[in-house]
């Protein structure tokens, strides 16, 4: 008998393909994204999904698409309070101005390896509707 993956193996897996799918959804046909913190052009391989909330503050932040967005790993990872109030700007200029509080009034929630299960398949499929779009003749 198959053993079954752990729910933190899950959980990677599903990171793996949701991050890519934030980092691609935006791209170019050359793969160019742009920082939405600070507007630098960088390759989808080199950017990161990067939280306005922070993955910390609960799994309801974690696959949310309205609070992870391709950063830099500069505004993600060193830039701290500019990249805060740059992201800010950004959320509320893409969602309109009740965003922060909507995403901050979220219920947590719990993932179960079935909630796991979804969610790579879901974002597998995603994945592969942007590859046609990026690569039609196929």
């Amino acid at each position: 008998m198959k053993k079954k993956k752990s729910l933190s193996l899950l959980k990677k897996k599903a990171w793996k393909l949701f991050s890519l799918w934030v980092r691609l959804r935006f791209s170019t046909y050359g793969g160019t994204v742009v920082c939405v913190t600070c507007g630098a052009l960088i390759h989808y391989k080199d950017a990161q999904a990067g939280h306005f909330f922070p993955k910390s503050r609960g799994l309801v932040y974690y696959f949310h698409e309205k609070n992870v967005h391709v950063q830099c790993v500069g505004c993600n990872m060193f830039r701290g309070e500019q990249a805060k109030i740059n992201y800010t700007i950004f959320m509320q200029e893409k969602y309109g101005m009740g965003i922060v509080n909507e995403l901050e009034t979220l219920a947590p929630i719990k993932y179960y390896r079935s909630d796991y299960e979804l969610l790579i398949a879901e974002y597998k499929e995603r994945l592969k509707q942007l590859d046609r779009l990026h690569n039609p003749i196929k």
